[in-house]
């Protein structure tokens, strides 16, 4: 959002567009952000949640809709962030901003490639879920030998305790689909498959190894 030099011409500053999940996830992205660091706008599909957040007593910063800029003043946006759905990447709305740069807030930029598959100029591990390794020491806290998965990436999950010595099976639920994201960065069986290998190679160098992001649930 600042003005920067290359090969000694300046260049003037732009936008920061950042895309996340308009319940939840940009409310988290918004109680972190340092409301010093310029103006903040949001999509319109984000502002209703941040009011209901307010109105539960979470501490958001201040935030004006995008469309309450005129197009006449739209230069305000070069010093601004902007909090936006994934559903607009890509769309019309975008023309508010003339150049910008964009990123994306989600668990799956973990995973390599992800950004360039997004499309975007930078990403940002942020996962709403419980990511692998989190999942892992909360069944090894309960001292379960026995483990029903449910909702999510279930079947290498189910594997994975097999091989760690448990009883694992699957419960199928109605929460819906989980694979949306994952199929939009390219599979998610390829996805929680490359998770799996790389947990147990991380595991063979050193306990306690740390595993991908997001592979047992949405992000």
């Amino acid at each position: 959002m600042t003005a920067s030099i290359h090969g000694g011409v300046i260049t003037p500053p732009k936008g920061s567009l950042l895309f996340c999940y308009s319940f939840g996830k940009a409310q988290r992205v918004l109680a972190s952000v340092d409301a010093g660091i310029g103006p903040i706008f949001c999509h319109g599909a984000v502002e209703p949640l941040n009011r209901a957040y307010r109105e539960a007593g979470v501490r958001l910063p201040p935030v004006r809709l995008v469309s309450e800029i005129p197009p006449k003043e739209k230069g305000v946006f070069r010093e601004a962030l902007i909090v936006a759905p994934p559903s607009a990447q890509g769309s019309a709305w975008l023309r508010h901003f003339g150049d910008y740069s964009d990123a994306f807030a989600l668990g799956w930029m973990r995973l390599r490639g992800a950004r360039r598959r997004r499309g975007v100029d930078r990403g940002f591990v942020l996962s709403d879920h419980a990511d692998w390794p989190a999942l892992q020491t909360a069944i090894q806290a309960t001292g379960a030998e026995r483990v029903i998965v449910t909702h999510g990436s279930v079947e290498p999950m189910v594997r994975w305790l097999r091989e760690q010595g448990l009883e694992a099976g699957a419960f199928p639920t109605q929460y819906g689909d989980d694979a949306v994201e994952a199929d939009a960065l390219g599979g998610v069986e390829t996805i929680v498959e490359s998770a799996v290998q790389q947990t147990a190679v991380e595991a063979s160098i050193e306990p306690g190894a740390r595993a991908l992001d997001d592979t047992a649930s949405r992000s």
